[in-house]
This record gives structure tokens, sequence and C-alpha cells, in this order.
């Protein structure tokens, strides 16, 4: 078996090459190669790079055009018809939801019709751009069943109608967004195709044959069988039911059949018709509501998957609690691969199994390894993440706050009436001098959440080991000119609060810093600054280092900092996670925006700051395992493990 391993990027950009060297714009091309690398990495083979030859062949037959553009037919208040004009149907598509965002987000509520395009792909990466921005969609393609019909009616025989894939989409807070994405029938076409070439049998209930009966024979659907609607004998008219609500609201909804034109496009698309259905999240109640809701049931309904498979246990922070970014986000924090690919003569067939790492392709992929049934176990990522942390002294990690959280924690803040930042740059301090002494905890489920986030929990514990607290918590405003916070810290001289070493593989470090940024952040704007490595440095910060504190600034040469001082590039919704013993202070902000940060640090059960602890806040219940992390400072002995 010939092996091929190839990363995600170079993937992507190969498939942006090829549409751009049949004519498709840089930034078409770009957006149909990340629709296509992206549903590899969600798993849905069935609608990435498979189709590629596919396209290429439409292209050359004059029924898919890659140069063509969108073209808005109709337009008024959250109402838009566009035509693909037989474009990439993902280019054509997601134009469409760019589109229908901004209505919706003015209306309330934005539908969106599109006719005459080609193949649109994964249905749940549309879902996946609205629930970003805050919004709930519905999503459903029909038509096909005009020129190509391949399934049956419940109790009926004949082809009648198609796969008519359905989706919906739900924006949440800390989880995942909920995209739910499906074809109609009981299977899709692409699975019957390759079940045909393995010489594999079907799942009953799947097809039936050209007299009616039920089979498990692909031959028998390729002799004149069809699809049968999910559900089986017994449901099946269930499924049969949002095949025709598919049909009806897509294809006759929008009025496919009159853009439609004979011997034009690719014929089982020539009818198709989907609509987009976007409606804010907000319309009843605040965001912030809404995105708790649907992560207390989220998590409720993991919960019970949990139980089920190890009935007893208690809730860990390991890789099963984390949730997985949408498809096709460009994660910068990940290497991810494809590999390895079987050749069989001159065509090649694959499969793709879903990776940590990446995509892998192939009959022979290697199995992850087993994972512990509690704690964090040690996957790639956190092994890449282990020796970057070791090597620089901190980690930015991008995208762990979407859209809709980072609206709901910035408008908590808002709604606090806070002083100017040139009067009062810290807010929100925990533990206080005067109530509310938890500090902006007090001020809503979305600041509670972030405690133990499961993106972050894993690098905690990587960092402090099983038994830490929390020691302190702040929020900072800047406003450009600002002029704020020395460099300091730093592993010499020795301090237990500022350590940080390495014994038989354990890092021994006494504090970590968790900063939120809830706004764009980096080397255009200012904010947090460090010199990388310095958390292992063995001699005291050098009088260059050092002066950089409160209005001596002017040190820095025009946009270049002091030797070895670095601001990293951290926007809206990244995490900078840092060790206490790095140098590291606050450049002066120079972004047009206000800087918003908000700042928990963590500790070795032992240790403490000072003797002042953050209380748990009063108005927001917590979780058993976020009230481990309010403990008195302990010996090990004494102190609860975060493994619980």
């Amino acid at each position: 078996m010939e092996t091929v391993l190839v990363q995600a990027d170079a993937l992507h950009r190969l498939v942006a090459r090829i549409a751009s060297a049949v004519g498709t714009g840089a930034q078409a091309a770009d957006t149909l190669a990340t629709h296509l690398v992206g549903a590899e990495l969600a798993g849905v083979h069935t609608h990435g790079i498979f189709h590629i030859p596919k396209y290429l062949g439409e292209i050359e037959r004059g029924e898919l055009v890659p140069d063509a553009e969108p073209r808005v037919l109709e337009r008024s208040a959250g109402r838009l018809l566009v035509s693909g004009e037989l474009c990439f149907g993902q280019i054509a598509a997601e134009h469409l939801v760019r589109a229908a965002i901004p209505l919706a987000r003015d209306a309330g509520v934005a539908v969106g019709g599109l006719v005459r395009a080609n193949h649109i792909g994964r249905l749940g990466h549309y879902a996946e751009l609205a629930a970003a921005e805050g919004l709930i969609s519905l999503v459903c393609a029909g038509g096909f069943g005009v020129t190509g019909a391949r399934a049956a009616p419940f109790g009926g025989r004949d082809r009648l109608l198609d796969t008519n894939p359905f989706c919906m989409g739900f924006p949440a807070g800390r989880e995942a967004p909920v995209i739910i994405d499906f074809a109609t029938t009981a299977l899709s076409g692409v699975k019957v195709a390759n079940a045909q070439a393995r010489g594999e049998r079907l799942p009953p209930g799947s097809i039936v044959d050209s007299a009616g009966r039920p089979t498990t024979d692909p031959e028998d659907f390729f002799a004149g069988g069809a699809y049968l609607p999910f559900g089986g004998e017994t449901s099946g008219h269930k499924g049969f039911a949002i095949m025709l609500a598919v049909e009806l609201l897509g294809r006759l909804f929008t009025g496919a059949d009159a853009h439609a034109v004979a011997d034009e496009g690719v014929p089982l698309m020539r009818h198709q018709g989907a609509t987009f259905v976007l409606l804010r999240a907000d319309l009843f109640q605040p965001l912030a509501g809404v995105l708790d809701g649907n992560d207390a049931l989220l998590a409720a309904i993991r919960e019970s998957a949990r139980r089920r498979q190890r009935p007893g246990a208690l809730p860990g922070a390991g890789r099963g609690a984390r949730p997985r970014p949408p498809a096709g986000t460009r994660r910068p924090d990940r290497a991810r691969h494809l590999g390895p690919l079987r050749r069989r003569g001159s065509r090649a067939r694959h499969r793709c199994r879903r990776h940590r790492s990446g995509i892998r392709l192939g009959i022979a992929a290697r199995r992850p390894r087993p994972r512990p049934a509690e704690g964090i176990g040690m996957d790639h990522d956190l092994e890449m993440q282990r020796y970057l942390f070791d090597l620089a002294g901190f980690l930015v990690i991008p995208d762990v706050l979407g859209r809709g959280e980072l609206d709901a924690l910035n408008r908590l803040i808002d709604a606090q009436r806070l002083p100017p930042p040139r009067e009062e740059i810290r807010f929100g301090i925990a533990p206080g001098k005067a109530p509310p002494l938890a500090g902006f905890l007090e001020w809503g489920t979305p600041f509670r959440d972030l405690l133990d986030h499961p993106r972050i929990m894993p690098l905690l514990q990587m960092t402090l080991g099983d038994w830490f607290r929390l020691d302190r918590l702040f929020g900072i405003n800047m406003d450009a000119g600002m002029d704020f916070g020395q460099l300091h810290g730093g592993n010499a001289p020795y301090s237990p609060g500022e350590s940080y070493h390495v014994r038989d593989g354990v890092i021994q470090n006494g504090f970590t810093v968790v900063s939120w940024n809830l706004v764009d952040t980096g080397p255009a704007y200012g904010g947090f600054c460090c010199v990388p490595g310095s958390h292992k440095g063995n001699f005291v910060r050098p009088n260059p280092i050092s002066a950089l504190t409160h209005g001596h600034w002017e040190m820095m040469d025009g946009d270049d900092l002091a030797p070895g001082v670095v601001i990293p590039e951290a926007p809206a919704g990244s995490v900078v996670l840092f060790s206490e013993a790095l140098t590291h202070g606050t450049a002066p902000w120079k972004g047009s925006h206000r800087r918003r940060t908000l700042i928990y640090k963590y500790c070795q059960s032992h240790i403490a700051w000072s003797t002042r602890r953050v209380p748990q806040p009063a108005s927001v219940a917590l979780t058993p395992r976020q009230q481990i992390l309010f403990q008195r400072p302990a010996n090990r002995g004494a102190a609860t493990s975060m493994v619980c």
C-alpha cells in the first residue's frame, strides 16, 4: 500500500489551486476549498474531496461554469432570492447565507431561496456560519427527483423523490453549536455505491428492488430499485414526511422549476431549490439565556450518555468533555494531517477516518490509541501544547469563545456602568475589598462557565497537576494611548509562585494565568506582552527589560519592543495561557477599540498569593467541580483533586 501524508492546510491549497486552474476566482476557490476540506474534517467524507473529479467532469461537459458568480434576483427586508448561475453550488450557497445574516440581524428573521445552483455540499457548513453569528437556521434542498428520482415514497415502489437533505443549526455558549444534518433517505447515494464497489450488503430497510420488495443487495438498486425513507418498515412514514416537506419547502417554495432550463446545468441539480431560514436566537429572551439553556441541555445529554457507558463515574476534565470546533474552522493550534491513502490501479478509492490530529485516509488507517477512563490523557494535541508551553512559557489558543459567547460577556460588562478606564483600569476584582467580593463572577453564568472551560481544563492540569485552585481574578479595560503594566515575573530570583521547572516529565509550576480576550489584541494594538522562554531563566531581568514600566515605554524603538519582548497575536475569542514565572506585562494600547480582557489566575493547592480568597459567588450556582476551585489553600493530602 502506498502511503501519502498530507497536511489539511496543504490539501486546502491544492483544492484552491485546482479550482483556480479551471477559471474560478481566488476568493471563490478559497471558499470551495474551505468547504470541501471542512467536510473531511467534520467526518462527512461523502461531501468532501471525493467530489473533485466529478466537478471537473461537469466543467468539461459545460454543466458547471467555474467562473460564474451568484446573482441576487430579489431582495427585500428579510427576504433574498439568489441564482447560482451554474457556478460551484457551495460558492452560491455561502454567498446567500452571508448576505442573509445581516438581514436576519435587522429583521429578526431572514428567508433565502437558491435556484440554478449545482451541488451545494454539506448543509451543516451553512448552519455553522449562522450559529457563529448567534442565529438559528433551517436549510433544506429538494428538486433532485424531477430529473433524477431515486427514492420511493413510504409504502411505494416507484422512484419519485430523492435524498432531499435537511439541516438545522442552533448556537450554544461554551458548547459547540448543535448541527442536525441528514439525508431523508435511509442511506446516502454514495454509501450505496460504495457498498456495491466493495461487494457488501446494505442494512435492512435501506432500499427496495424494482418490484418494491425489501432487499439488502446494492445491485438491486442499480437494477431499477429505489432508496427508502429513513425509519424502516415501522417508522418510514416519518422519514417520508420530512422528505416531502423538504421537497415542498425547497423546490416548490423557491419556484426552482421556473428557473430551470432544459439541457443546461448538471441534470440532477437542474430543478434544485434550496431554502435557508435564519432566526435571531434572542427574539424572545436575551441571547445569554438561550445559550445557557442550550448548554445545560447538551451537558445533561452528555452526562446521560456518560452514565450509560460508565455507571457511577464522576465527570472528569478529559477529551470527551471538550466540544469540537465547527468544521471548516482553520485551527492554527492544531497539526492536521491526511493519510495514509491506498491506491487501487489507476484510480484512487479512499475513505476517511476522523482523527484528533486531522483526517486519516485509508483502509488500513491505525486506530487512535486508547484513552484513560478519567483525567486528561495525553493526545497529540496536548503533547504539542505541552512542548510549546515548556518552550515559550505561554500558549495562544484561538477560537475558544464564539461570537455569541463574546457578545454575552461584553453585554454583561457594559451593563455594569463601570468608570472610564482612565479612572479605573481594572474591574470585577476578586477577592474584592467591597461587595461583590466574588467580582465579575456575580454578573452572570457566562463568567462562571469560564472557570473550568473544557478547552482550558486539560491545560491547567498539564501545568498545575491535579490539585489546584482559583486564587484571584479581574478584568482589564484600556483605551487608546493608555500605558499600563510593567514587565514583571521571571524564574529568578526564586519565588514559589513565580517558579517553573520540569521533573520526571511533569511540569512544576506555581501559578498559571488564563487571559480571555474579548476583543482583538496583538502587535497592531498592544496588550499582553512577554519575554518568551523567560520562565526558565537563570538570571535576574536586565535593566533594559526591568525599565519597561509605567511611563517608560519610550525604550521602544518605534514599533519595536525592547530586545526579547513580543506581543503575540491574540484575536477576540482567543485565550493567552501563561506561567506566572514568565516575564510579562501590558504594552501601551494603540487600538482604536477598547481593550477588554478577563484574567483568571490559578495556583497549586498549597500556594496562595495573599491571605484573602475568592469566595463562591452568591448569585450564580456552581457545579461540584467548580466548587473545588474555591477550596482553601491546602497540601495534597487535604486538597480535593480536580480529577473528580
